[in-house]
């Protein structure tokens, strides 16, 4: 897709919140986004200063709602401050009343709000729960996920000490329906993070090194409306972007009420579904407020077949319909008291007892192994390399060999590269030991090139992989550029012009600026 021209104040915009960081280390003690498993461990949400409404708009999804509510049941936020949170339930007209009877018929230990509208569309149930919360941050929660018990405590973590500066962000993985216990108990004790299942930590190809846009991104720290991760369907070779504001998803995200209502609420212009987080998002970036991931607050998405048939279709339409609003930075005030004249049925649950506890007893993080691959997935590239440095280049695997290869070249490594010069017997046909020649020794290479990324290259081709390396190049990507670059070159079979810009590439990395 072409690349949105927007107004140039919308370029300007930089997500810069290192200051921030540095404020939440002090403070914490604590990195806001590099080690979930520490985070969750070590710095819990020890006190609550603002109230909170997790927001859930809901349609049509019963069957998987019954999870998130019976999981939010063992939400450390919810079980500790009582008196300063609730949930805010918004059926957006559903075809039956199964989403009420599961309010009559289950005592949920937390404060429920119950507004079913007529049916309208997930932005106007939204904007309805918004304007029904008083409370300080709001939290938007999608009716099909297995909350687990600290990931929003997460985001209210970072969230209370920048109420006004930032959005925080979570992340999912998909889970089958079919796998899960009706035992709510039984579903979180067996939940192990794989952050790889994002596809935000993983853009294009499994088992493709350097697809992450939250490694390739420095986790957003920095990044602009200007630059992009660009990223290709394994299976039609359809060419698509990402870019800053399409980061956070609403599934799960916390902001302030007084941005919110600054902003004007959710798109409600926009029809069916898709994109009205992306444009929500993009409200909020041109204010200046920063886009913050946590992959400590990570939860599990049951997937569930496309509930409208013509889904793709009105995403479709809702990105073109964004992208001219955007163009023209009209927006509209959409939390207004006209949305009174919407509802059906308004009523509120009070627990009978609210089942207090001091200390959450459900902080376990279960998590993939805090290895190498733990840590390249975040971005400490400094500590996922002395890790396989330490286990021993000659018992490197050939998965492991193309990690140290990518890794040695986004340090700039030449020490490490000499290494594993001397034991290459393993890597020396793969792609990035072929890239690292070239970056190192200036040295190209057409033989047969065997791995994963062979197998991916050779199914976009030569035309697709220069595509996407001119968008980096012109948006000085330098790394990302040459990347896609030699993979079009080697793919070539030496063609000039192609090596004359990795040459070019390499030598706008910073290492040689």
């Amino acid at each position: 897709m072409d690349i949105l021209k927007m107004n140039s104040s919308f370029y300007e915009v930089v997500n810069d919140y290192e200051e921030i960081t540095r404020q939440y280390a002090a403070k914490t003690g604590d990195d806001i986004n590099r080690n979930p498993i520490l985070s969750v461990r070590d710095f819990a949400l020890e006190e609550l200063q603002y109230s909170v409404s997790i927001v859930i708009p809901a349609w049509n999804s019963a069957k998987s709602l019954r999870y998130t509510l019976n999981s939010l049941a063992y939400c450390g936020l919810l079980r500790r401050f009582p008196d300063k949170t609730e949930v805010i339930l918004v059926d957006d007209g559903s075809d039956d009343d199964i989403q009420q009877a599961l309010l009559e018929k289950n005592n949920y230990p937390y404060k429920i709000k119950y507004i079913r509208q007529y049916h309208m569309g997930r932005a106007q149930a939204i904007n309805m729960a918004i304007y029904h919360s008083v409370s300080d941050i709001i939290v938007f929660c999608d009716a099909d996920l297995i909350v687990t018990p600290y990931a929003i405590d997460e985001l209210i973590k970072r969230q209370q000490m920048f109420l006004h500066e930032a959005i925080f962000f979570g992340f999912r993985e998909d889970v089958m329906e079919s796998d899960l216990s009706l035992k709510i108990e039984d579903c979180l004790d067996n939940f192990v993070i794989d952050f790889e299942k994002d596809n935000r930590f993983l853009t294009d190809f499994p088992g493709l090194w350097g697809t992450n846009m939250m490694l390739e991104t420095d986790c957003i720290r920095g990044m602009t409306c200007k630059k992009n991760v660009y990223v290709t369907n394994n299976i039609k070779g359809i060419y698509d972007c990402w870019e800053l504001y399409r980061m956070p998803y609403g599934f799960l995200f916390s902001v302030s009420r007084e941005n919110i209502l600054k902003v004007g609420g959710f798109a409600e212009y926009l029809k069916g579904w898709g994109f009205d987080d992306t444009e929500f998002c993009a409200k909020c970036v041109l204010r200046g407020i920063k886009l913050i991931p946590v992959p400590s607050s990570f939860v599990g998405h049951i997937y569930h077949p496309i509930r409208e048939k013509t889904q793709w279709i009105d995403g479709a339409k809702n990105q073109q319909r964004m992208e001219e609003r955007l163009r023209t930075l009209n927006f509209s005030n959409y939390i207004v008291e006209e949305l009174c004249s919407r509802i059906e049925i308004q009523k509120t649950y009070i627990p009978k007892t609210f089942c207090r506890y001091s200390k959450p007893q459900w902080y376990s993080f279960r998590c993939v192994q805090e290895g190498y691959y733990y840590h390249y997935v975040l971005g400490n590239i400094e500590k996922a390399m002395d890790i396989l440095l330490q286990k021993g280049i000659q018992y490197l695997s050939n998965k492991e060999m193309e990690c140290l290869c990518d890794l040695t070249l986004r340090l700039y490594r030449k020490d490490i590269w000499a290494l594993i010069i001397d034991h290459d017997s393993q890597c020396i046909n793969s792609f990035y030991y072929k890239l690292c020649m070239f970056v190192f020794n200036g040295k190209t290479s057409m033989s047969d090139w065997n791995d994963k990324y062979t197998e991916v290259a050779h199914k976009l081709g030569v035309d697709e992989l220069q595509k996407r390396a001119e968008c980096y190049f012109n948006e000085e990507q330098w790394y990302l550029a040459l990347r896609d670059y030699f993979g079009a070159y080697l793919l070539s079979g030496d063609n000039p012009e192609l090596l004359q810009k990795c040459k070019i590439c390499s030598e706008q990395m910073p290492h040689n600026s």
